[in-house]
């Protein structure tokens, strides 16, 4: 009964509260009648319950995970401290300096291998024990150098404003006045810094870095300059404008935030950078026992590395420090650090830049430190001095090989000129044997035969029908006076008689003599007998039968049809027409003496016939004179004629051989003599800088691109040229030879006409076959052909050129880019103009984004906006869970059960 009634109770305890709770809903879960409506408005209570707890859960994970809030604020000011401005070279070490102390190639060593630096290799250049800081502190680009022009705030400032100092990148130069200088009050290009550089990129070398031109870094002063990690790049030939944007960062410490600091060996400003650089120079302390060159030393006590020491032990260290030691430094982000954050626009460099550089005073002494550069460089710089030894090197071996051709051609025309004159003699005296057997050809026919016609028509010939018109017209006259004069006196007539009949027969017995000559003429040509036996220069008399052109002296008498006709006409039936015609005038003289009559008709018949005998005996002997007698004469002559016509094509084609063998004989008597000691010479000076190192390019170069030195090259090339031109118009020439010494030889050999002569003297030369001596001759001008001075060059000379070219080439860019002018301004110079873009500043700083206040808003939100309670309600709760349940009123009960009792 008891528990019944205490479980009654306690049922209106909580109906009461939830009649009287601010807990909005509850009370219609506590009241309502229907149990429709009790179980509605308990989900309902029950759903917005479950989204305030949710999120009051999510609000209080929120705040646990402590959010923090970053403000930018603008702060505007009437001053602005300038950055520190570390400028370095990207290259960093000077080749004539690294030349003059002998470690150019220590430094190409280094920087050029791609595996471990051997230490046997650094004891061979003896600088196992040198040190970093020497090494680059002797070597560097000099401030006087590198810093050209300087002006601060728009006034004058100098190179005494910078000061060398050892970072990650090498020696560089920082930009750091007096604090009070620093202060600039306004911003733009006049408030800031602006200076202009001489990378001297003429000096460049192999090094740890590859680019032309500079780093920049703006920091500030307090700051370790980490120019290799942070810094900016800015090439040459530009007009480069930073303009500078400054901002603080101030950071929340743990639990809200990451930042800290902690103590450092070599400073009191504490950075990222700085703290990792403190711990890097602590493990090299204890590992390697020295530091690098840009490591402060806040002991005093750690070296800077030698040469030995950082390969074989710091490098390592430090590869090994990127990789793994590094998160074992404990580095946090500062709490407070300041930025400077550069915006970089270009320009080219101006022209009045240029201008002016061009025209200082400084431009001769520019002249003369980038010629000694060059100089050193070109010595020094492996892949630039093989380039050229192997290119003079090739020069040198196609002079030697030049000379061979020059030499071989020299050889080639000594021998062209033995065979050609060979050649000339043979021929010279087969010639001269067979000019002197035509000459005497035509002197024996002349004298021998020609002459006895002479004689014979002195004698005779030109007798039997000389003066025949009138001889005819007297005679005819006389006869016909004896028939008609009618004077008693025989005396007379008879007397006349006798004159007309001794006429006729005398001219009838001349006719018979003339007969007998023609006769004999004409024989000694069908037989080749000679009529007379006049003697040829120093020749025998002997030689004279068997020098007769016998085949021809008979060809003459019988060669066409008019010989034919006329040669036997003119021996035999002319001269029987003749006599008989004669003895016809003997016989009318004497039928007029005898009757005192004539018959004028036969008379004047016998009149017409003599004159008829008379013309067509001159015809014959005219004919034959001139078709058979005089041929033999015409023909020698003829072929003596032609034959010296072959003979002067032959002369003609070897005087074109000789004066294309002189010229180039005269031609190459230069070269030997004059062109190729000169390029000797130089030759020898070019490999003495090759192979010894000794002299200057810059000599071997005014020597090489000399007039006098382009002047002997273009006299070679004319030479080899000539050797084309010449040597195809010799092959032309010889070429030529064939065909007169095929016709000489021809002429010679098939002369039927001197065969019996060629064996009565024994001259075998003439009597042999003829293709035989045609493919001997034949054999002969193919060996002169083959003496072709264009076979020994093979391109020799062409190669020649090309590697004159190629040093030529080389060594003109060697001079050219010996020059001060806007190209070499614009690859070594460049100008940088440092300000402020403004003197407002941004302040950038983190705070809590969520404190325990907003946690109890966002709880005290979400309670009433899901359940319409408040801070109260929770207060009820509580006074329902602790006071009106019955856990206080069982001690209350307990209290007065206790007191009843007693």
């Amino acid at each position: 009964m008891f528990s019944e009634r205490k479980t009654d109770n306690q049922c209106s305890d909580v109906k009461e509260w939830a009649r009287s709770s601010t807990l909005h809903g509850i009370k219609y879960v506590a009241s309502a009648d229907a149990w429709i409506r009790k179980l509605m408005w308990l989900i309902f209570v029950l759903a917005c319950l479950t989204g305030v707890i949710f999120q009051i859960v999510d609000r209080v994970g929120y705040f646990y995970d402590r959010p923090i809030a970053v403000n930018v604020k603008i702060n505007y000011n009437q001053t602005l401290d300038f950055p520190a401005v570390t400028i370095c070279n990207q290259n960093a070490f000077r080749a004539t300096k690294a030349a003059e102390s002998h470690r150019y190639r220590l430094i190409e060593y280094i920087f050029s291998t791609t595996g471990k630096i051997s230490m046997e290799k650094l004891e061979k250049f003896n600088s196992t024990d040198l040190s970093l800081e020497e090494l680059y502190t002797s070597l560097a680009h000099t401030k006087e150098d590198f810093i050209v022009n300087c002006v601060w705030k728009n006034g004058e400032c100098s190179r005494n404003d910078f000061e060398m100092i050892l970072t990650d990148h090498g020696v560089c130069y920082i930009f750091k006045k007096e604090k009070r200088d620093m202060l600039v009050a306004s911003s733009g290009v006049d408030s800031g810094l602006r200076v202009t550089l001489n990378v001297e990129q003429y000096e460049y070398m192999t090094g740890p870095h590859d680019s032309a031109g500079i780093k920049i870094l703006l920091h500030d002063a307090r700051e370790m300059p980490f120019v290799h990690e942070l810094g900016q790049a800015v090439p040459t030939g530009t007009h480069a404008f930073v303009g500078v944007k400054f901002m603080t960062i101030d950071n929340l410490p743990k639990p809200y935030g990451e930042c800290d600091t902690k103590q450092l060996g070599h400073t009191d400003y504490y950075t990222t950078e700085e703290c990792y650089l403190d711990c890097l120079v602590n493990l090299a302390r204890e590992r390697c026992g020295c530091r690098d060159i840009y490591m402060p030393d806040s002991t005093g006590s750690t070296p800077v590395c030698t040469l030995g020491k950082y390969y074989s032990c710091l490098v390592d260290l430090k590869a090994e420090f990127s990789t793994s030691l590094r998160e074992d430094c404990g580095c946090p982000v500062p709490c407070y650090f300041a930025l400077y954050d550069p915006s970089v626009s270009y320009a080219s460099i101006s022209n009045h830049l240029v201008s002016k550089l061009l025209t200082s005073s400084e431009a001769s002494l520019l002249v003369d430190k980038l010629e000694n550069a060059s100089e050193i460089t070109s010595k020094m710089d492996r892949d630039t001095f093989e380039y050229f030894k192997s290119i003079a090197d090739t020069f040198y071996n196609k002079f030697t090989q030049l000379t061979e051709v020059i030499a071989s051609i020299s050889n080639c025309l000594s021998s062209q000129r033995n065979v050609t004159e060979e050649i000339v003699s043979e021929m010279t005296d087969v010639y001269n044997v067979k000019e002197r057997i035509y000459r005497y050809q035509d002197y024996s026919i002349e004298k021998n035969f020609l002459r006895g016609r002479e004689a014979m028509e002195e004698r005779t010939l030109n007798n039997v029908a000389n003066a025949y018109a009138e001889f005819a017209m007297l005679n005819k006259r006389r006869i016909i006076r004896l028939a008609t004069e009618n004077n008693t006196d025989d005396t007379g007539r008879f007397e006349l008689y006798k004159l007309v009949t001794d006429d006729l027969i005398v001219r009838q017995e001349i006719a018979e003599k003339a007969r007998a000559n023609i006769t004999l003429l004409l024989n000694a040509y069908i037989t080749g007998t000679p009529i007379f036996n006049y003697k040829f220069e120093d020749l025998p008399r002997a030689h004279n039968p068997f020098i007769v052109p016998k085949p021809l002296m008979n060809y003459s008498m019988n060669h066409n049809h008019y010989m034919i006709k006329y040669v036997p006409k003119l021996n035999s039936s002319d001269f029987d027409l003749m006599y008989s015609v004669l003895d016809m005038f003997i016989e009318q003289a004497s039928i007029a003496y005898e009757n005192r009559t004539v018959n004028e008709s036969t008379l004047n018949y016998v009149y017409e016939r003599f004159q008829f005998a008379c013309r067509t005996y001159m015809f014959s002997k005219s004919v034959v004179y001139t078709q058979g007698i005089e041929l033999p004469s015409r023909v020698i002559q003829e072929r003596l004629s032609n034959f010296k016509n072959e003979w002067s094509s032959f002369n003609s084609d070897i005087v074109d051989l000789r004066q294309n063998m002189n010229s180039l004989t005269t031609l190459l008597k230069n070269v030997t003599t004059n062109i190729l000691p000169d390029l000797e010479r130089i030759i020898f000076q070019m490999r003495n800088y090759t192979e010894n190192s000794e002299g200057h390019l810059m000599q071997l170069a005014n020597v090489f691109l000399s007039n006098e030195t382009k002047l002997l090259t273009n006299i070679l090339k004319n030479f080899f040229q000539e050797v084309q031109t010449r040597g195809q118009q010799i092959h032309d020439s010889a070429n030529l030879l064939h065909k007169p010494i095929e016709n000489i030889w021809t002429t010679i050999i098939t002369d039927e006409d001197s065969i019996e002569y060629y064996n009565y003297t024994d001259n075998v030369l003439f009597l042999r076959n003829l293709s035989v001596v045609l493919r001997e001759w034949a054999d002969n001008v193919n060996e002169l052909k083959d003496l072709d001075v264009r076979r020994h060059v093979f391109n020799k000379d062409e190669d020649y050129f090309v590697a004159n070219d190629a040093v030529t080439v080389h060594l003109e860019e060697f001079k050219d880019a010996i020059v001060v002018d806007g190209m070499f301004l614009k690859q070594n110079f460049l100008q940088l103009d440092i300000f402020y873009r403004q003197l407002s500043y941004e302040y950038i700083s983190q705070h809590k984004a969520y404190d325990f206040f907003a946690l109890i808003c966002d709880i005290g939100g979400a309670m009433g906006l899901f359940i319409g309670a408040s801070m109260l309600t929770i207060v009820e709760i509580i006074d329902l869970f602790l006071i009106q349940l019955p856990i206080f009123k069982r001690k209350e009960e307990k209290q007065k059960n206790g007191v009843a009792l007693t």
